[in-house]
């Protein structure tokens, strides 16, 4: 073992003291503050390679720490086009174990030691890997929770600084466990400093979407560093000399380094010590010229370290170089001397790194193509003999062979850091090893033992791991590993590997293909002998049937299914297939009976540890619930399960999911705030997948019944296409009602039931009772189309159409009522509320104002505690009542009693529709308990007369509400064109309506006019 080097520096390189950066500095302090006052906070420093940020993180690190807080340090290596998975949290945790006592280390790392071990061997054993295959999609998640856990006990007993340099070099893996970290690490003392080089980013670098990410969540600081303007680079100069410099040996640097401060540095030391010196005339030949003044054992020691990268191993240098340990510690102790290399303050051992990544870059470009290929062969073959012990440097190795350009070796080695990388959870660098494996397969004669398996396992393995980083790629790849499979030589094999598309599929949300992929498993796997493989088989097609309505063929499959996991004894598979079986049941109204499947599901799930299926069956018990119309339960449920998927670091898939059903369920509850709370901390956590579907159309929704209904379009129109691909009502219904309803408050009635009556035919099969919701939509859209046709005239066909449309809707809401009623009476009261809201709706349809029919929606909606329609029905009991010239002061009533409501929830489309039609028909808003009057004193007579129309304007209004034109107005009347257009608009700003057209409607709806006869005088 090479020991430390440590002696005198025989020249100053870097400035002992910061020079400027006093603004700079001052926003690292701010951010510090925050986090010392419980607020995390997050900055980017960024800046072009050699102007300081290595320097200003190292020196407010420093003060930091002086001050009690936490210095957590790593960096990112650079592989070529590769990474090493999660390089700086890796050395962080190397220097939270390396000096933290072994008793607090234990408490600061918590339950879950076992999986940290993945990252770090020196924690112990690593824990056992779920063998049903269903814990992958989790388990990066579950890493990421308990990472976080790791810092929020860190920043209990101290402030945390966590130092992450190089950002630019990071792996996907790394970005992503940052990102995480900076959405949820709210109320902890933590400061992230993330460094980057921003000249490294061309317009393709993968850094690019996380710092524009960074961005849109709004709670990261950026520093830019400039250069250096003249006075601080004299100043900077003078501190490394130790003395005044002439002033145009600074002005020269000044002009050549373009105020970098490490240009600048160089720039001095090949000055001279006079500063006579010729300067070179680039950068590259003034690095190569600080190198070429050492010895040339030296200069040879740092072209074999250069391969390497900036970090440099003494030990692994040795080996790659043949240099004896003697050689090797003279070498270190000039290049430390003349600061060439630097003590690597990251590392837990003895170690060393160039001192600017330009100097390694340059020392290693100028090598010979020959010497890179010999370097990297060597440096290979000195990791092979640690690999044993250290499995972390595979990707190490897997670089080097590739780069030697020894292609069998480079294959063996990629599928070995493919191996390493899935077993740290670091999907997205795994995905990228195994592509390169299967990329050099056909030019490796004997590929097939040199990575242990086939191709097909290759494969298979390849879209194992992308599963749940990329999903559309797995697909991909598990498709080319069904065409490698004869269907007839090895049925088992090719219907496992369908099954696994079948998963894959449905993940990205291709429903279509993940039912046709799990029906082909069942169908290709053999029914003899009994087997595990056909069990999964069936219980995964039993969940994508359930998922797309279709629950009378998911319990039978789920039943198949159950049999036989319990036959071979696949207890795993037994919990799954319950969780499908005992949702089916609960939705076909055996409520009790599917909780009791799911609670045992449950149970056998914590059993396994089958993480997967424990969040899955709170989520389908919470879903149950919710259908059930038992919403406090469900809520209570719901977060029972964020709390138990937190601790198992499921949060960003089954947590988020969970937060949303909390959300659904409190939105109906009339509980707006709390519930829009539970999905913005959905879309902190950063929700997975198909769960992001359920995150922006539950935002878009509070949006539009709030009239922020720009916010909900643009949250909205990205979905559509993508509920529709997943084929799952629970995406599907959803995302259709809220843009049908957004398209109804906009004043655009046709294209919302344009949107209905493409809706209804995808998810009509489906059973779920809130489907009606689609319905009562659909209804309420046609009923605005005929109305608004019967005030223009100028289209029957288009009445017509309406009406028939919503007729038909109505006939399909009763055909699925009357089937609630007779196979699940259990659920049959939540089937009546829909039901009742369509018939009310349909009143408006055939312009019979009903009164009643809103007053018994009303009730019903009341007795299930969902306040928002019940006010909606109340506003069109108001507007009956005033069309069939009923009792003003119930219409009144009514008004009141929906105003309340809509205030209170922050309802703002409903408030204006509600004081709108008070201001018309002249009723008074104001209560017993608030004097005030929202609309003016209600008045008695004819509704023109309420409207507060004069006699001339009523008959203005009369033939408007015919279609006429405002000349065709003034030919009838015997008045001018313009004062025409004055009665019309004095009637729009009187009526409170938008266009000609909603005031025809109106004129139509409150009996104004009547279709087909002539305007009343």
């Amino acid at each position: 073992m090479i020991g430390p080097i440590i002696g005198e520096v025989s020249s100053r390189v870097s400035s002992p003291v910061l020079v400027g950066r006093a603004t700079e500095l001052g926003q690292l302090q701010a951010a510090l503050r925050l986090a010392q006052d419980g607020r995390s906070a997050a900055v980017l420093i960024a800046g072009e390679a050699g102007v300081g940020k290595t320097r200003l993180a190292a020196s407010f690190a420093a003060a930091a720490e002086t001050e009690g807080a936490c210095v957590l340090l790593g960096g990112c290596l650079d592989l070529g086009e590769g990474a090493v998975p999660y390089a700086p949290i890796v050395e962080a945790l190397r220097g939270l174990i390396r000096r933290t006592d072994p008793n607090d280390l234990e408490a600061v790392i918590g339950h879950g030691r076992s999986e940290l071990a993945r990252l770090m061997p020196d924690l112990g054993p690593v824990g056992e890997e779920d063998a049903s295959g269903l814990r992958l999609g989790s388990a990066q998640g579950r890493l990421f929770e308990l990472l976080l856990g790791v810092l929020e006990r860190m920043a209990a007993r101290a402030p945390v600084v966590f130092v992450v340099e190089d950002l630019h070099w990071s792996d996907r893996s790394t970005r992503d466990l940052l990102g995480f970290l900076i959405r949820n690490l709210r109320d902890a003392r933590v400061m992230l400093l993330l460094t980057f080089r921003s000249d490294e980013l061309h317009r393709r670098h993968p850094l690019l979407p996380f710092i524009a990410e960074l961005g849109r969540l709004g709670r990261v600081e950026r520093v830019e560093l400039r250069p250096f303007d003249g006075g601080e680079l004299a100043a900077q100069l003078e501190a490394i000399a130790g003395r005044t410099l002439d002033t145009n040996l600074i002005e020269s640097i000044h002009a050549r380094s373009g105020g970098n401060a490490f240009f600048a540095e160089e720039l001095l030391m090949a000055a001279g010590e006079d500063g006579r010196a010729d300067l070179p005339v680039t950068l590259r030949d003034v690095l190569l010229g600080r190198v070429a003044h050492l010895t040339e054992p030296t200069q040879e020691f740092l072209r074999v370290a250069s391969a390497a990268g900036q970090r440099v191993d003494p030990s692994l240098v040795a080996a790659a170089s043949n240099m004896d340990e003697r050689a090797v510690y003279d070498a270190l102790r000039e290049c430390v001397n003349h600061q060439v290399l630097i003590p690597d303050p990251t590392s837990g051992e003895e170690r060393y790194a160039f001192r600017h990544a330009l100097l390694q870059e340059a020392v290693y470009e100028d090598l010979l193509s020959g010497e890179r290929t010999r370097l990297h062969s060597a440096f290979a073959r000195a990791l092979e003999a640690l690999s044993m012990a250290d499995t972390s440097r595979t990707a190490e190795l897997a670089y080097h062979w590739y780069a030697a350009h020894d292609l069998p070796r480079a294959l063996e080695s990629a599928v070995a850091a493919g191996d390493s990388a899935e077993q740290r959870y670091a999907f997205p660098e795994a995905v990228e090893q195994y592509e390169r494996a299967a990329e050099l397969w056909d030019q490796v004669a004997d590929a097939e033992s040199r990575a242990g398996r086939d191709r097909v396992d290759l494969l298979a393995a390849l879209a194992n791991v992308a599963g749940y980083h990329d999903p559309g790629r797995a697909v991909s790849h598990i498709q080319a590993a069904i065409r490698e499979v004869d269907e007839a030589v090895d049925p088992v094999r090719h219907g496992r590997l369908n099954e696994r598309l079948g998963r894959y599929a449905w993940i990205a949300g291709q429903g279509e293909l993940a039912k046709q992929a799990y029906q082909q498993a069942v169908l290709i796997t053999p029914v003899e002998p009994a087997s595990e493989a056909r069990a999964r088989a069936m219980a995964g097609f039993a969940q994508i049937l359930m998922l797309g309505g279709r629950y009378a063929e998911s319990h039978s499959m789920a039943e198949d299914a159950l049999a036989l996991a319990r036959t071979v004894g696949a207890r795993s598979i037994e919990g799954h297939a319950l969780n499908t079986r005992g949702l089916s049941r609960g939705v076909a109204g055996d409520v009790e009976g599917g909780l009791d499947d799911l609670g045992t599901a449950l149970r056998i799930a914590e059993a396994v540890d089958n993480v997967d299926d424990i969040g899955r069956a709170f989520a389908n018990k919470t879903w149950m619930l919710e259908l059930a119309g038992r919403l406090e339960d469900a809520v209570a449920v719901a977060e029972r399960g964020v709390a138990t998927t937190a601790q198992l670091g499921l949060m960003r898939f089954f947590g988020t999911h969970l937060l949303c059903n909390i959300g659904s369920c409190l939105y109906r509850l009339g509980r707006w705030d709390e519930a829009e709370e539970a999905v913005r901390r959905a879309e902190d956590a950063g929700p997975f997948g198909i769960n992001e579907i359920l995150v922006q159309e539950l935002l878009a929704r509070f949006a539009l019944v709030r009239g922020r209904f720009d916010e909900a379009s643009q949250r909205l129109q990205p979905l559509a296409a993508g509920a529709e691909r997943a084929v799952d009502i629970q995406f599907v219904g959803p995302v259709e009602a809220s843009l049908a309803e957004l398209a109804l408050w906009q004043g655009r009635p046709k294209d919302a039931a344009n949107r209905v009556g493409a809706a209804v035919r995808l998810i009509d099969h489906s059973p779920e009772i809130r489907i009606g919701e689609i319905y009562a939509l659909g209804l309420r859209a046609n009923a605005d189309v005929a109305e608004l046709a019967r005030a223009r005239r100028t289209s029957p066909a288009e009445e017509h159409d309406a009406v028939a449309t919503g007729t038909s809707l109505l006939e399909g809401i009763r055909r699925r009522h009357a089937d609630v009623v007779a196979t699940r009476p259990a659920v049959a009261h939540l089937s009546e509320v829909w039901l009742l809201l369509c018939e009310a709706e349909a009143t408006r349809l055939h312009r019979r104002p009903d009164p009643e029919a809103w007053v018994r929606c009303a009730e019903a909606w009341d007795r299930l505690g969902q306040p928002y329609v019940a006010a909606y029905a109340r506003w069109r009991e108001a507007e009956a009542r005033l069309a069939a010239r009923r009792d003003r002061e119930l219409a009144a009533e009514a008004l009141r009693a929906a105003l309340q409501t809509a205030q209170r929830l922050g309802a703002k489309p409903l408030e204006r529709e509600i004081v709108a039609l008070a201001t018309r028909a002249r009723l008074s808003l104001a209560t017993a308990e608030h004097g005030t009057a929202t609309g003016a004193a209600p008045q008695p007579g004819d509704p023109a007369d309420d409207l507060g129309l004069t006699a001339r304007e009523r008959e203005v209004l009369a033939l408007l509400a015919l279609g006429r034109t405002n000349r065709q107005i003034a030919e009838e009347l015997f008045i001018s064109g313009n004062t025409a257009g004055v009665h019309v608009s004095n009637i729009l700003g009187k009526l409170g309506v938008a266009g000609r057209g909603e005031a025809a409607a109106l004129a139509y709806r409150l009996g104004l006019v009547r279709p087909g006869t002539e305007p009343m005088s």
